[in-house]
C-alpha cells in the first residue's frame, strides 16, 4: 500500500477526525498552539495537521518525537518551526500531545504517560489511541515494526 493509499485507510481517517476534534477543543482556549506527537513514526499525523487539517493555520509548531527516527528523515512539508527529533527538550510545554497507536509498543506505560504529561501546558489536551482489533494491523505497522527491530507486534 502506498503512503497516499495508507492515508485513505478508514482507521487513519478516523485518527485524523479525532485529531481535528482535539484541535477544535483547544480553539476555545487559544488561537495558536503547539502539537507534539510521541511515537510519530513516519509522521503521517503531523503531515495531516500541517497540510490537510481545516485548523492548520492555528498550529504554531509541530514536533514529532520518535526514538527510532533516522537523522536524515526531514520531510519536505515541515516548516521552519517544525521539528522531528529523538527526544523532546525537558523544559518544553505544549498544548496538544498525541500518542496515536504507540502506547502498546512501550513496556512501561505509566512512566511514558507521566513523562508525556509533564510537557502538557495547563490548558493542554492529550489524545491517545490504541488499536482495538488485530485486523487494524496494516502494512504501515509492518514497516514500523521492521524498522524498529521489534520482532513481535504484541510487544
Amino acid at each position: 500500500m502506498s503512503e497516499s493509499e495508507e492515508r485513505e485507510h478508514w482507521w487513519i481517517q478516523t485518527r485524523f477526525f479525532y485529531i481535528d476534534k482535539a484541535i477544535e477543543q483547544l480553539l476555545h482556549l487559544c488561537n495558536k498552539f503547539q502539537v507534539v506527537e510521541f511515537g510519530c513514526g513516519t509522521a503521517q499525523n503531523l503531515w495531516y495537521i500541517r497540510n490537510r487539517s481545516p485548523f492548520r493555520d492555528h498550529i504554531e509548531r509541530l514536533v514529532g518525537v520518535d526514538p527510532y527516527l533516522p537523522g536524515n528523515f526531514v520531510p519536505d512539508w515541515l516548516t521552519a518551526s517544525d521539528q522531528l527529533t529523538n527526544r523532546l527538550n525537558s523544559n518544553e510545554t505544549v498544548d496538544l500531545i498525541l500518542g496515536m497507536d504507540v502506547l502498546e509498543h512501550i513496556d512501561d506505560h505509566e512512566s511514558a504517560l507521566r513523562e508525556w504529561s509533564s510537557y502538557l501546558s495547563s490548558r493542554g489536551l492529550m489524545l491517545l489511541t490504541v488499536p482495538a482489533f488485530s485486523f487494524l494491523w496494516s502494512q504501515h505497522d509492518v514497516f514500523l515494526v521492521t524498522r524498529d527491530g521489534i520482532q513481535n507486534r504484541n510487544s
